[in-house]
C-alpha cells in the first residue's frame, strides 16, 4: 500500500546526542588480549541487548537458539532489523575471531556503537508512533469551505485517496472518492458542481460514515501498539486503512499525526 501522505523516510528516528557508546566508560572487567575499549564496550552492549530479549521472550516459545536471531526474525524488529544483523554479524566475528596475530581482526566504528545503542533503547522503550507519523501541519488538508472538485484535482495529481478534513483546526472526517459515491447515491444523483464545497457533503465525511477503517490514537501511543493495530484484520475482512493521532485519541481533537500501513509495516501483499 503506497504512502498517501509523503514520501519515504527512514524506518527509526535518529536520536540527538552524544555518541551512545560514551555512557559506558568504564566495563565491568578488564577488556582480553587483543580487544580495544571500544570492542569490549561494543561486546558489553550486546550482551545487554541478549539480557533485555532473554527477558522478553522468557514465556515464549523460540525457534533459534540465539535470542537475537530471534528478534530478527519478529516483525517486531522491523525499524531497525539492518542495524541489528549488521552488529550481530561482527559480534559473532569478534567473539569467535578476537584477534589475528594479536591485532583485533575489527573495531566498531562510531556509527556502529551509535546503531548498537539505538537499538538497545529500541528493545528497551520502544519508540512513539507519533515518531513515524507524518506531522499533523504537513499532511494535505480541507476544509469545509473547499471547493469538491478542486480537492479533487489535488489528490488526483498527487496520489491521494483520503485526505483529513478540519474545522477550526479540529479533525472533522475523511474526504475520499468513497464520500463521491455515497452522496451521489443519497442525492439520488444530484451532481457535483464547480460550486459544490465538502461543507455540502459533511453528512457523508464521518469516519463512521466510512466502509474503511479508521482509528484514532493518543499522542503517547506507542509504535508497537499501531503495528499490532495495522495487522490485525477487522470486520469485512479488512483491515485499518490510517490511524489519526490526536491529543487524548479522540476524533474532535487537533490533528498531530496520521499513520498509514505503510508507515509501520511497509508495503503489504
Amino acid at each position: 500500500m503506497a504512502n498517501k501522505y509523503k514520501a519515504k523516510r527512514p524506518p527509526y528516528p535518529k536520536k540527538e546526542g552524544p555518541q551512545a557508546y560514551q555512557k559506558i566508560e568504564k566495563p565491568g572487567k578488564n577488556p582480553p588480549p587483543g580487544y580495544s575499549t571500544k570492542v569490549h564496550t561494543f561486546l558489553d552492549m550486546y550482551k545487554q541487548l541478549e539480557d533485555e530479549l532473554e527477558d522478553k521472550y522468557k514465556h515464549a516459545r523460540r525457534k533459534c537458539s540465539s535470542v537475537v536471531f530471534e528478534f530478527t526474525k519478529d516483525a517486531e524488529s522491523a525499524p531497525i532489523r539492518d542495524k541489528l544483523n549488521v552488529c550481530r554479524e561482527l559480534r559473532n566475528l569478534l567473539t569467535h575471531n578476537a584477534n589475528l596475530g594479536g591485532i583485533p581482526v575489527a573495531e566498531p566504528s562510531g556509527p556502529l556503537m551509535d546503531a548498537m545503542q539505538e537499538i538497545l533503547d529500541f528493545v528497551r522503550k520502544p519508540p512513539l508512533a507519533l515518531e513515524f507519523a507524518t506531522r499533523g501541519e504537513q499532511v494535505m488538508k480541507a476544509t469545509t469551505q473547499h471547493k469538491v472538485m478542486r480537492v479533487m484535482d489535488v489528490m488526483d495529481k498527487n496520489g491521494f485517496s483520503h485526505i483529513p478534513v478540519m474545522n477550526n483546526g479540529a479533525f472533522l472526517g475523511v474526504f475520499s472518492s468513497g464520500v463521491i459515491m455515497r452522496y451521489l447515491l443519497g442525492s439520488k444523483g444530484k451532481g457535483i458542481t464547480s460550486e459544490t464545497t465538502i461543507g455540502d457533503l459533511r453528512d457523508y465525511i464521518a469516519v463512521e460514515k466510512h466502509a474503511e477503517n479508521y482509528e484514532f490514537v493518543p499522542k503517547d501511543t506507542s509504535y508497537l501498539t499501531v503495528r499490532e493495530m495495522f495487522e490485525k484484520v477487522k470486520g469485512r475482512n479488512q483491515r485499518v486503512s490510517v490511524i489519526f493521532i490526536t491529543e487524548h485519541g479522540k476524533q474532535d481533537q487537533k490533528l498531530l499525526g496520521v499513520l498509514t500501513p505503510w508507515d509501520v509495516l511497509g508495503d503489504l501483499d
